[in-house]
C-alpha cells in the first residue's frame, strides 16, 4: 500500500513540499527590511585598496555593524557607495582605508566630500570632513583649499583609521509584505493540479526523445534564460572588465602575440579565442564599425553558457537519471551568483571558472570515445588548461589516477599508454610546457595586484573553504544569518547525505562509486586551489556578510549541486520502499534555498550591479575621436573605474562615423 502510494504521488510529495514552504516563504520571508541609508565617497587615490566603514549602535565598532568596498588606483576620480544596515547608530562614524602594499613608496588618498543620501526621506546629509580624527598611521593628514582630504600613509604599515563626526543615524527600515497572491495561488493550484495529471506517461511520452532531438531545444531554452537573467550588456551595449582591453591588445598586436601579452601569469585562451571570434564576426557583417560589438560578445557569452549548460545534460546520462540531469540543468541555468551577474553573464572575461567542472565531466566521457571523438574532446581539455590553470591540476590528476588503477589492477605499465591514446599522451606533453611556462611567467610578473597578492587571513579560511565553496547554493537565502557553528552541522549532514549514498550502492556499481568519490575530492581540490590562488578572498570575505564576488566560486557551485543530487538518487534508489516518502521530503527540504534563489535570478533591466554608464560603447568613442581625429589611437575609458580599450584609428573612425547607436 505504501509502496503503490509513493511511486504514484512521488511528483505530488516533492510538490507539495516545495510549493508549500515556498508559498509561506513568499507571505512571510518577503516580509523584508530595506535600508534607507547610502553613504558616497568620492575619492582618488594613487594604488587600489578597500574602505571599510564601521557603525556603533551601542555595542562598540565591529565587524557586523560594518560595510566594504574596494576602489581603484590612477589616481582617478570614483564614487564609492556603502549601504548601511538598518539601526540607529551613534555620531561617529569610522573608516579604515585599507591600501594595497607597495614597496618604497607611499599611498596617498583624496577625499573630496562625503555624504550621506536618505534614500526615504529624499535629503543628503554632508559630512565635515574639517572634524576628522586620523589614528598615528597617516604621514601626512591635510585638508586643501576645496575643502578635501589629502592623507598619505605608508602601504606596509598597520591600517590608517579616520574618526568622522555626524549627526545621529537612524536607518528605518520599510518594511515590504508581499502581495503577490498570484503566484500563492498558482502555487497551489498546481499542488491540486498534479493530484489528476498521468505524470508517468508524460514522463514516458518524453524521455525516450533522441538526445540530437533535445540538443538543440535546450540550447536555444538555456541561452534565452540566460539573456533573462541579465540583458544589460545587450541593452546597454557597454564593454566592461578586461572584455575592453583584451580586445584592444588583439585588435593592436593580433592573437598569439596577445596570448603572451594580456596576462603576467596564467594563459587565457579560451577567453580571447571568444573575443577574437566576436572580432571576426563583426567584421563579416558590420567591418571596423564596432558601434555593436558590445552585444556579440553579449551574445557569444549566452551561446558559451548556454553550450556548457546543454552538455552537462548528455554528459551526465551514464551517471544521473533523466529527472536529476533536468534539475542540474535548472541549477545551473539558474544558478545563484547573487551580485556578479552582470559581471558573468553576457560577459567573456569570466567564463573560465565553470571550465574545471566542463574539463572533469569531459574526462568522465573520454574513456567511453575512439579516434576521432578522443581527439576533439582532447583538443577542448588543451584549451581549457590553457584557459584556466586549474585545468591543468585537473589533467595531471586524472593521469595519476589512472596510473594508480593500473599498479592497482597489476597490470602493465605500457597500458596507460593504450589508455590515454596519442591525442591524451600529446595533451601530457603539452600541459607540462604550459606548466613551466606559467611558472617561469608567475617568477618573472610577481605582482601584488589583486587578489593574489593579498595577504591570507586564516580566521576566515573556513567560511570560505566550506561555506562559500561547498555549501552556498543550498544556504544563499540564509548566508548573512550562519556562523561557524551552523556551518560545521550543515557540512557535517552534507558529508553524511554523501557518505550514505555511497555505502547505499551495490559492490558492483564501481561506475557509480568511481563517479561520487571524483566529484567530492574534485569539490575539496578545487575549493583549496581557489583559495591558495587568490588569498585575498580571506581578506575580502569574513563574518558571513555580503557575498560578493560569487564568480570565483560558480565552478565549486556546481560541483557541489552535482554531488548532492547523485547522493540523493542514489539514497532513493537503493533503500526501502517504506523510507522513501522520507528521502523526498528530506531532499525537498535540503534543495528549497536553491529553489528560492532562483525566485532572484532574474535581473532583467535592472542589473544589482549596475555600472554608471552615462554613454553607450559608441559616443565614448565618438567623444575621444572627436578630441583629436588624427590620433593614431584612441583610449576609450570603460567600466568599472579604471579599465580602458585601446582603439586603433581606424576602427575608432568606421565606429564614431558610423549611423548605429
Amino acid at each position: 500500500m505504501i509502496k503503490k502510494l509513493i511511486l504514484n504521488n512521488e511528483f505530488n510529495i516533492i510538490t507539495s513540499v516545495i510549493l508549500l514552504i515556498l508559498a509561506a516563504y513568499i507571505c512571510i520571508g518577503s516580509n523584508k527590511k530595506v535600508d534607507g541609508l547610502e553613504i558616497d565617497i568620492l575619492l582618488e587615490s594613487n594604488i587600489s585598496g578597500y574602505i571599510q566603514l564601521y557603525l556603533d549602535s551601542g555595542k562598540g565598532y565591529n565587524e557586523v555593524e560594518s560595510v566594504r568596498s574596494t576602489y581603484s588606483g590612477g589616481n582617478k576620480k570614483q564614487v564609492i557607495r556603502l549601504h548601511l544596515p538598518a539601526g540607529e547608530y551613534k555620531s561617529n562614524i569610522r573608516l579604515d582605508t585599507v591600501l594595497n602594499p607597495i614597496q618604497n613608496g607611499f599611498a596617498d588618498i583624496k577625499i573630496y566630500k562625503i555624504w550621506i543620501s536618505d534614500n526615504k526621506n529624499k535629503s543628503i546629509i554632508k559630512v565635515d570632513l574639517s572634524k576628522a580624527l586620523p589614528n598615528n598611521q597617516f604621514s601626512k593628514f591635510v585638508m586643501g583649499a576645496d575643502d578635501s582630504l589629502f592623507l598619505s600613509s605608508n602601504a606596509m604599515q598597520g591600517r590608517p583609521i579616520i574618526i568622522f563626526d555626524t549627526v545621529i543615524l537612524k536607518n528605518d527600515t520599510e518594511s515590504k509584505f508581499s502581495n503577490n497572491y498570484t503566484l500563492i495561488l498558482l502555487s497551489f493550484l498546481i499542488i491540486a493540479g498534479s493530484f489528476f495529471i498521468d505524470k508517468k506517461k508524460i514522463f514516458n511520452r518524453y524521455s525516450n526523445i533522441n538526445d540530437l532531438t533535445l540538443a538543440p531545444f535546450l540550447l536555444i531554452l538555456s541561452i534565452v534564460i540566460f539573456f533573462l537573467r541579465n540583458p544589460d550588456p545587450i541593452f546597454s551595449n557597454n564593454i566592461v572588465t578586461e572584455d575592453g582591453f583584451w580586445s584592444g591588445m588583439l585588435l593592436d598586436k593580433g592573437f598569439l602575440l596577445s596570448q603572451w601579452l594580456v596576462r603576467g601569469d596564467y594563459f587565457v585562451f579560451g577567453n580571447l579565442g571568444l573575443l577574437q571570434i566576436g572580432i571576426w564576426l563583426n567584421k563579416l557583417f558590420y567591418g571596423d564599425d564596432l558601434s555593436v560589438y558590445p552585444r556579440i560578445l553579449g551574445f557569444l557569452s549566452y551561446i558559451f553558457f548556454g553550450i556548457f549548460a546543454t552538455y552537462l545534460w548528455f554528459g551526465t546520462k551514464n551517471y544521473l537519471s533523466a529527472k536529476a540531469r533536468l534539475l542540474l540543468f535548472l541549477s545551473i541555468v539558474l544558478i545563484t551568483i547573487g551580485n556578479s551577474s552582470n559581471e558573468v553573464l553576457g560577459r567573456i572575461s569570466n567564463i573560465g571558472f565553470i571550465l574545471p567542472v566542463f574539463e572533469i565531466v569531459l574526462l568522465f566521457n573520454r574513456r567511453n570515445l575512439k579516434n576521432t571523438r578522443k581527439y576533439i574532446l582532447d583538443i577542448i581539455i588543451f584549451i581549457c588548461a590553457l584557459t584556466n590553470p586549474i585545468c591543468i591540476a585537473i589533467w595531471f590528476s586524472y593521469v595519476l589516477l589512472e596510473l594508480a588503477c593500473i599498479l592497482i589492477n597489476k597490470n602493465k605499465f605500457k597500458e596507460i599508454f593504450k589508455i590515454l591514446g596519442i591525442s591524451g599522451l600529446l595533451n601530457t606533453a603539452l600541459i607540462i610546457i604550459i606548466s613551466v611556462l606559467i611558472i617561469y611567467r608567475i617568477n618573472l610578473n610577481i605582482s601584488q595586484n589583486g587578489l593574489v597578492g593579498r595577504p591570507f587571513i586564516s580566521g576566515h579560511f573556513f567560511e570560505i573553504f566550506i561555506a562559500r565553496s561547498i555549501l552556498f547554493p543550498i544556504v544563499s537565502p540564509i548566508y548573512n544569518y550562519l556562523n561557524n557553528y551552523i556551518v560545521v552541522f550543515l557540512f557535517f549532514t552534507f558529508l553524511c547525505i554523501f557518505l550514505t549514498a555511497l555505502f547505499s550502492l551495490d559492490k558492483s556499481d564501481h561506475k557509480s562509486r568511481f563517479f561520487g568519490i571524483t566529484i567530492f575530492i574534485s569539490l575539496l581540490i578545487y575549493s583549496l586551489i581557489v583559495i591558495l590562488m587568490r588569498p585575498g578572498l580571506t581578506e575580502w570575505i569574513g563574518g558571513y556578510r555580503g557575498v560578493y564576488p560569487e564568480r570565483y566560486f560558480m565552478g565549486q557551485y556546481i560541483l557541489s549541486l552535482i554531488l548532492l543530487i547523485w547522493s540523493f538518487e542514489k539514497i532513493y534508489d537503493r533503500w526501502h520502499c517504506s523510507y522513501k516518502v522520507y528521502i523526498l521530503v528530506a531532499a525537498s527540504i535540503c534543495f528549497l534555498p536553491l529553489f528560492i534563489s532562483w525566485l532572484n535570478a532574474f535581473e532583467f533591466y535592472e542589473p544589482r550591479a549596475k555600472f554608471i554608464v552615462n554613454e553607450s560603447f559608441k559616443e565614448a568613442v565618438l567623444r575621444q575621436y572627436m578630441s583629436d581625429p588624427s590620433a593614431n589611437s584612441f583610449r576609450i575609458t570603460t567600466f568599472p573605474q579604471g579599465w580602458f580599450f585601446d582603439l586603433p584609428a581606424n576602427y575608432a573612425r568606421e565606429t564614431a562615423l558610423s549611423s548605429g547607436k
